[in-house]
């Protein structure tokens, strides 16, 4: 029997970052991403288009990083997960912050970039 691991992408998108490790944005997911993650990927797209009729470019992985989860504050409070729905500032740890900090900077009007993980 060929079983298969089902694994899933964890989407956090960044609206800004700084060389003190800390990341603020929203978990865009269906899931709570918790304290542990390592953060794999930052992936981008780009919204074209007029309302109603917007359209969601998926512009692939811009980066690969490795930036584990270590802290984060909700409300002014630390928590052991980033809730599905909602907005958090990150404490994270590892490489690829230069690299974040990077395409936020330079990124284009209506683009949207992501961090991304495995469940």
């Amino acid at each position: 029997m060929n079983l298969q691991l089902l694994t899933t992408m964890m989407h956090f998108e960044v609206d800004a970052a700084n060389p003190l490790e800390e990341v603020t944005g929203s978990n865009i997911g269906d899931e709570d991403i918790p304290v542990g993650s390592t953060f794999t990927a930052i992936t981008k797209t780009q919204v074209s288009g007029h309302i109603p009729h917007l359209t969601c470019i998926d512009l692939g992985v811009a980066a690969s990083i490795r930036l584990t989860l270590k802290n984060v504050e909700f409300y002014g409070r630390n928590i052991e997960v980033i809730p599905q729905g909602h907005t958090a500032k990150l404490i994270v740890e590892g490489d690829g912050m230069d690299t974040l900090i990077s395409l936020l900077q330079a990124r284009k009007a209506r683009e949207h970039i992501f961090i991304a993980c495995s469940t």
